[in-house]
């Protein structure tokens, strides 16, 4: 028994092709902004990533409590005299 070229052919297991699946893009967590992210931008305080741009915790309605003005500087206001020598 004698098999033609073709019949063979049909008889061996076509190898299905993996789908390649694109990796995910980081972008701005900015609802107003989806630009690309770079590897050297960082995560602000409140966990959420933003270009450099909506960085600033102003910028983005950070939900992370920033410290008062009062504690940054002290309870002096910043204001500090300096003492004489007894």
């Amino acid at each position: 028994m004698k098999l033609n070229n073709d019949e063979v052919k049909e008889n061996k297991p076509k190898k299905e092709k993996k789908k390649k699946t694109k990796k995910k893009v980081p972008r701005c967590s900015h609802p107003d902004c989806r630009t690309k992210l770079r590897l050297t931008d960082m995560p602000c305080k409140c966990k959420l990533i933003f270009c450099g741009i909506h960085k600033p915790f102003y910028k983005h309605n950070c939900s992370y409590e920033v410290k008062p003005i009062t504690k940054i500087n002290g309870i002096g206001g910043g204001n500090f005299q300096k003492l004489e020598v007894i």
